[in-house]
């Protein structure tokens, strides 16, 4: 069974990660571990949130375990943190490739990055190689399909051909000049995607994707 972790520090990013993490987990089946800071030490303060959290967990129908923390530093989380298979957290936190490596250099895990409120309906994959990138492809054809979601991979022009030596599936293909941040972003729009998965090959991108991605551990990314 998948168990993933929250972290919570109370911000508005931080609500709208918990709306995701829950959503996902509640479709999956999967126990939520969600971890409370607060900025300003407040404890009432902490504490009332996290029973609003499991409040709204449970009316959501998820199993969720709850750690009041001092901090989120990578130490404090690996004293705290049980088996995951992925992370949700708010964008703030997370701004930035070196950051990325650090998490998941400690966890091994997806990392879900959540800046935004957004339908999950529809998903997009950005594939630097399609002959190549088969384990993220899997995973995210996997868990789009348990999530109900509709799914598009994104490829340079220069590598769409090789989309077509593939096997037939149901994954649809566009193709984009560039992968620079403003492409992608107007391909998610007309997508309608809410949510962007990406290899951390690709993580250097991380400060120019303003919506909510997912960041797959690749085993090549030294």
């Amino acid at each position: 069974m998948q168990r993933f972790t929250l972290l919570h520090d109370g911000s508005v990013q931080g609500w709208q990660a918990t709306y995701m993490a829950f959503h996902v987990t509640a479709q999956l089946g999967a126990p939520l571990q969600v971890l409370h800071i607060d900025p300003n030490n407040d404890g009432e303060a902490l504490a009332l949130r996290a029973a609003h959290v499991e409040t709204g967990g449970h009316a959501a129908g998820v199993a969720m375990e709850t750690h009041l923390l001092s901090n989120f530093s990578l130490d404090t989380l690996k004293e705290n943190v049980t088996a995951v298979d992925g992370f949700f957290a708010p964008q703030h936190l997370i701004t930035d490739g070196e950051t990325v490596s650090l998490f998941l250099d400690a966890f091994s895990c997806p990392l879900w990055i959540v800046s935004e409120e957004s339908k999950l309906d529809n998903a997009a994959v950005l594939v630097n190689d399609p002959m190549h990138d088969t384990q993220l492809i899997s995973y995210v054809k996997t868990l789009s399909h348990r999530l109900q979601q509709s799914l598009t991979a994104l490829v340079l022009d220069e590598k769409f051909e090789a989309t077509l030596k593939l096997k037939p599936s149901d994954l649809k293909w566009m193709s984009l000049s560039t992968f620079s941040g403003d492409a992608i972003t107007h391909a998610l729009e007309r997508l309608q995607a809410g949510l962007l998965f990406i290899s951390s090959l690709n993580k250097s991108m991380a400060g120019d994707l303003s919506g909510n991605h997912v960041i797959y551990p690749n085993r090549d990314d030294a």
